[in-house]
């Protein structure tokens, strides 16, 4: 029996894979096909015939599939976009791992102050990067939340310097400007995707060093740093719940990870970066679109589509209320000014997605 009828397995078969794409039969007869030696079936006849004959769309199917396979949707992809996927995923790997174990405590502050002098000798970073993972092992203290910003902002300088080998370099004014753009949207969006993809609890928003924050974090906290002003709570009401509801593949945030730093709209790129930076980003948008299509094999790719690409403008008010966070941290906070953060924020900018 499948689809609530006694059917063959051919017809099991047919019916399956003709649900996956109903909107997109049609008889070419107006459902009066003719039958001739060239050709014995149509197939939005026999779909209605499958319907006639009592199988319910609705109807549990006692052999369902295997769920499909990375490597089978993965093979639908080009090669050029195989390569740019796989290059985005070791990006986030290398990113994520850091290339140090020790604790962020004893690593940050750097004694440099300047980003630019960062940015233009990336060496500088070397042995500097603990570890990432949004894991909710434990509630963060007080005192680790200026670090946690911090190593956000080594994290986006990396995606940067790796995302500008792909376009054949940038110069070292264009990697500033997508620094500075792309570290609180960023930041973000990763708390937020990632707390959606670890966490179960809907009051905890995890933070890159093992740890969370509650959502009543003013309660919690002394000083709430730059997850202030009710940041907490929009990002765990506007970000995460409809992340967690939707389930986001890591191919998918990478993708989005990507065009976050590749924002041609970033204050004071060159007309030479836009042009390249748009080039990629199209790609980019592609490969995601070709994902969501064959990795979730929906009916609708274009609504999941939509869907994720509409998170952005609520990443960038959050995003935009961070920097505000950070501004004043700078200032009042308890942990003091931190001079490369103080440099981050030079002038006071709106961020565009």
């Amino acid at each position: 029996m499948h689809y609530g009828t006694v059917s063959c397995v051919g017809c099991k078969g047919f019916f399956r894979r003709a649900l996956m794409k109903a909107d997109q039969l049609e008889c070419h007869a107006n459902g009066n096909f003719f039958v001739s030696d060239f050709r014995t079936q149509c197939r939005s006849c026999r779909f209605e015939k499958c319907l006639e004959a009592g199988m319910k769309p609705e109807g549990k199917n006692y052999c369902s599939p295997k769920p499909i396979n990375k490597s089978d949707w993965m093979k639908k992809l080009t090669v050029e976009m195989r390569t740019l996927l796989m290059n985005l995923l070791n990006i986030e790997a290398k990113v994520m791992k850091g290339d140090t174990n020790v604790d962020a405590s004893q690593l940050y502050p750097l004694r440099v102050n300047r980003l630019r002098e960062i940015i233009a000798d990336p060496t500088k970073l070397k042995g500097k990067r603990c570890e990432m993972r949004y894991e909710p092992f434990r509630m963060a203290k007080n005192n680790e939340l200026s670090m946690v910003a911090y190593r956000r902002l080594i994290a986006a300088i990396d995606w940067v310097e790796h995302l500008s080998v792909f376009i054949g370099g940038l110069s070292v004014d264009d990697r500033v400007a997508l620094v500075k753009n792309a570290f609180a949207p960023l930041m973000v969006f990763k708390f937020a995707c990632r707390t959606a993809e670890a966490a179960k609890d809907k009051n905890i928003l995890c933070l890159c060093n093992f740890s969370y924050v509650p959502r009543n974090i003013s309660a919690a906290f002394s000083d709430s740093y730059h997850l202030g002003n009710g940041l907490v709570d929009r990002a765990l009401d506007e970000l995460v719940q409809p992340y967690r509801a939707y389930g986001m593949r890591e191919e998918e945030i990478v993708c989005m990870s990507a065009l976050i730093v590749l924002n041609p709209l970033a204050r004071d790129l060159s007309v030479e970066a836009f042009d390249k930076i748009l080039e990629l980003r199209n790609k980019i948008e592609d490969a995601l679109f070709v994902v969501i299509k064959e990795a979730r094999s929906t009916q609708h790719p274009a609504v999941c589509f939509g869907r994720i690409l509409l998170s952005l403008p609520i990443v960038t008010m959050l995003a935009n209320s961070m920097c505000e966070n950070l501004q004043f941290a700078q200032i009042f906070s308890n942990s003091g000014r931190i001079p490369l953060l103080t440099d981050l924020f030079g002038y006071v900018q709106t961020i565009e997605c």
